[in-house]
């Protein structure tokens, strides 16, 4: 039911087998994640704290937390979460995506920069590329470094258009006073 998008119906199997296998952390992993999805946040953030008390060595349980911190706007403990992960995981795109996600919303850009880049160099999937270079673009813009941001930008549309990179175009023409530029991104 989960796989078919049918979350609240999976929500009492997952709570059902619960009881009779309480300790076993992916139950927790996911009914956090139908509960997330569902928009019940409150149940999630007990469900994925239970599954990390569980087993606290899972990298992937500690990126998804950490996916679900940065939702809520715990930045902070999206931080902590991402950082974990990182350091079970080494160096993988999707926690180093979400971490440099994290940094760029507690608006330390050149942090952000970096862990995107370390994203970059181990991503193989295109459309995962174009996103962290989207991302990328973002946050070099933010860094005053509008060259850089328009290269990665520009990447990121040659992989897959995306509205967010047309709008982190359009604001960085914008911001050369190129209003043709930015209406045409727009």
């Amino acid at each position: 039911m989960h796989e078919d998008g049918r979350l609240a119906d999976a929500i009492p199997y997952y709570q059902m087998a619960l009881e009779r296998s309480p300790q076993l952390e992916e139950i927790h992993h996911n009914l956090a994640v139908a509960y997330q999805e569902t928009g019940d946040l409150s149940a999630a953030s007990s469900a994925f704290r239970r599954a990390l008390e569980l087993e606290p060595h899972n990298g992937s349980l500690w990126s998804n937390f950490g996916q679900f911190q940065l939702e809520v706007s715990d930045l902070a403990g999206a931080e902590s979460a991402y950082l974990e992960a990182v350091r079970l995981l080494g160096e993988r795109a999707e926690p180093l995506n979400g971490l440099g996600n994290t940094l760029s919303a507690l608006r330390r850009p050149i942090e952000a920069v970096t862990a995107y880049e370390r994203a970059l160099a181990v991503a193989a999937d295109p459309a995962q590329r174009a996103v962290i270079l989207t991302n990328l673009g973002e946050s070099l813009r933010q860094a005053q470094r509008p060259e850089q941001a328009r290269q990665a930008l520009l990447a990121s549309l040659a992989i897959a258009p995306s509205a967010a990179a047309h709008d982190y175009l359009a604001r960085l023409s914008m911001a050369d006073s190129d209003t043709t530029q930015a209406w045409q991104s727009w």
